[in-house]
């Protein structure tokens, strides 16, 4: 859409303008109308539009002097003049000011409509190139230093004075116009981008709100979800595009991951509590997090720190949990839901006993952090990119008719090539690891809920039949689900 605002002394003028331009069919305008073009001026920062078509001869002040305290109250927007006179002085002064068309009366509409197409066409080319460099800074790409954002181009794309990042994993069930329709009663602008599973709304508002407000916000709407949502610290716009312009990054997608690990954990109020602050406080976790897994010196410097940032051994793992998360989440953009976070969470929880075994957890968790489980370690690994990822789709979809084709489809590998690294770096086959992670989530519910049937389980756990089921899990503990159960289930 292509807003603009038409300026022009005389009213049929004005109206008739405004009337030809809602006769064409090409392009969607929202048009506002000034007679005075004092009244113009105040009009631009609340409407920021992105044409302005003014009469030249105006009472009390002309068209290009408008122009000139318009560019100097720092409006980037274009310009289009409309004048009864062809002057010499006149085109100067335009040139001067960079419009983008001199137009004289009687317009000839064919060629207005083609430079508002031509402008519009360059707004959007404009646009995407905006987003594509803000997601890259958002993301804190390495290949973020390559571009810029100058200040004036983060204050037209956020007009409003403060804002926020929201990260949601897990509302594939939730239309998209559904969350935007929302959204809009509560802000006034917002901008979506997706960083692969993840859903990222940008949000831009005049009325200050903190985090804990925009979660209310989430949590009236959508009472019963069960999606990860993540939620920055609020940020003036002058601020953050004042950082932006320099750095080229931003750790506000951070802080809506590290948020996001928070809200899934089984915390009490007080260490809640110490772990926000620890976060509020240390806006560099990402790149600490990047460090320690370089090599082992950084590694014991990230761990003296996270022991003397902290209170207890087990505020330390908190901490160190909550960081590697997001590091996480961050690197693979992947879907994920508050039970999986807790349940990794306590898994690991169980590990520590001592110093020492916090150190050991944390060191491992550092490469392999979703599938460091309390009963299956492969101690000493280091798994590739491309493997990390395809073990955690298998533990997030396991549930799912998977075959080793639709997970190469998703790490971009061939099959074969898959095939070959996955056997090579875990020391399974695919469809062994894949019924791994199926009888263990399988035992689990067996041992923890004795009332849920064996069908019912074969069916959670990803297996057609309930007869495969059963022979596979003979074939694998020597005895049936249901015998399995008596001798497991805690009394």
């Amino acid at each position: 859409m292509l807003t603009v605002l038409l300026v022009d002394d005389e009213y049929i003028v004005l109206k008739g303008m405004e009337a030809m331009l809602l006769s064409q069919k090409s392009l969607e305008l929202k048009i506002y109308t000034s007679n005075d073009s004092l009244d113009a001026l105040k009009q631009i920062p609340q409407i920021m539009p992105d044409v302005i078509i003014a009469d030249i001869n105006m009472p009390e002040l002309d068209g290009l002097s408008m122009i000139e305290k318009a560019l100097e109250q720092n409006y980037h927007g274009r310009f289009i003049i409309v004048s009864g006179y062809e002057k010499v002085e006149y085109f100067k002064r335009a040139i001067q000011y960079q419009v983008a068309d001199y137009l004289l009366k009687p317009i000839n509409k064919e060629k207005l409509f083609a430079r508002l197409y031509e402008i519009d066409q360059q707004k959007s080319q404009s646009y995407e190139t905006l987003i594509f460099k803000l997601k890259m800074c958002m993301l804190q790409n390495k290949h973020a230093h390559d571009f810029h954002i100058d200040k004036s181009e983060f204050k037209k794309l956020f007009p409003k004075k403060y804002i926020s990042l929201c990260a949601i994993s897990g509302a594939e069930d939730r239309p998209e116009e559904e969350i935007e329709h929302m959204l809009s009663i509560y802000f006034d602008k917002f901008l979506c981008f997706y960083q692969d599973n993840q859903k990222i709304f940008l949000l831009n508002f005049d009325v200050y709100l903190d985090a804990s407000k925009i979660h209310e916000i989430w949590n009236l709407n959508y009472k019963r979800q069960t999606w990860c949502i993540g939620v920055s610290s609020t940020q003036h716009v002058a601020q953050l595009a004042e950082e932006i312009s320099k750095s080229m990054k931003s750790s506000l997608y951070y802080q809506a991951l590290t948020d996001m690990a928070i809200s899934a954990l089984p915390l009490n109020n007080a260490l809640e509590s110490e772990t926000r602050n620890h976060f509020e406080k240390n806006q560099n976790s990402f790149s600490d997090i990047v460090n320690a897994s370089k090599n082992d010196l950084q590694f014991q410097t990230y761990f003296q720190n996270l022991i003397q940032a902290t209170s207890t051994l087990h505020a330390a793992h908190v901490k160190a949990f909550v960081e590697i998360a997001g590091y996480n989440l961050a690197i693979f953009g992947m879907n994920i839901s508050p039970d999986i976070i807790s349940n990794t969470y306590k898994a690991q929880l169980s590990k520590i006993v001592d110093y020492r075994s916090l150190q050991k957890l944390i060191r491992n968790i550092l490469s392999n952090f979703w599938f460091y489980e309390p009963d299956f370690q492969l101690e000493a690994t280091s798994y590739s990119e491309k493997i990390y990822q395809s073990m955690l789709y298998i533990q997030q979809q396991y549930a799912e008719d998977l075959s080793l084709e639709i997970v190469a489809q998703k790490v971009n590998l061939h099959p074969s090539y898959l095939s070959y690294m996955f056997k090579k770096e875990t020391g399974m086959c695919f469809l062994q690891y894949l019924h791994y992670i199926r009888m263990k989530i399988a035992c689990d519910l067996l041992k923890n809920n004795p009332g849920l049937s064996v069908e019912s389980i074969s069916k959670h756990v990803g297996y057609r039949t309930s007869t495969y089921f059963y022979k596979y899990f003979k074939a694998q503990f020597g005895e049936s689900p249901n015998q399995w159960r008596q001798k497991n289930t805690i009394k």
